[in-house]
């Protein structure tokens, strides 16, 4: 019987970016605009994983008699991202001086493998259960990929 249990999340703590602006005036005060550009980020992320290998039926529980292989392995991780921002956006002005915006965003920082260890615990009996005894330790790799979708609104005032 296996048990496997995966836990992770990620999450985007900063978000930077160097852009150019093309855009088309619909109205003497309206801009309708295309951005693109590249972009920086700090990403953190969590990866916990534990898995129970014992001989025995499907819908038996693990027994100590028999030969139980345990895997796990808990990482945390902190990077600093670069990829690529594409998106559109509607600028106007509200009042004299005064400027709204929203903003569409797209922003990818492509794919990329983690690689954690993991630590093996066997108990029980050592046969039949050969996974158990093949080796005290190895690891384990994620893939991922990391992409955003933002929408933002702004106001500003022009001296």
């Amino acid at each position: 019987m296996r048990n496997d249990q995966f836990s992770g999340s990620i999450k985007q703590k900063s978000d930077y970016s160097i852009r150019g602006r093309v855009g088309t005036l619909v109205t003497p005060w309206s801009l309708l605009y295309a951005t693109g550009g590249v972009a920086f980020s700090e990403i953190s992320g969590s990866f916990a994983y534990k898995g129970t290998l014992c001989e025995g039926l499907a819908s038996s529980p693990c027994t100590p008699s028999l030969a139980t292989a345990t895997a796990t392995t808990a990482f945390n991780w902190n990077d600093t991202r670069t990829g690529y921002t594409v998106g559109a956006g509607w600028e106007s002005e509200l009042f004299r001086g005064w400027k709204w915006r929203a903003e569409y965003r797209w922003t990818d920082f492509g794919n990329y493998t983690k690689t954690f260890g993991l630590a093996t615990r066997c108990t029980g009996s050592s046969s039949p259960a050969s996974d158990c005894t093949s080796s005290p330790s190895s690891s384990v790799s994620i893939n991922l990929k990391e992409s955003f979708h933002t929408f933002r609104i702004g106001l500003a005032f022009d001296l």
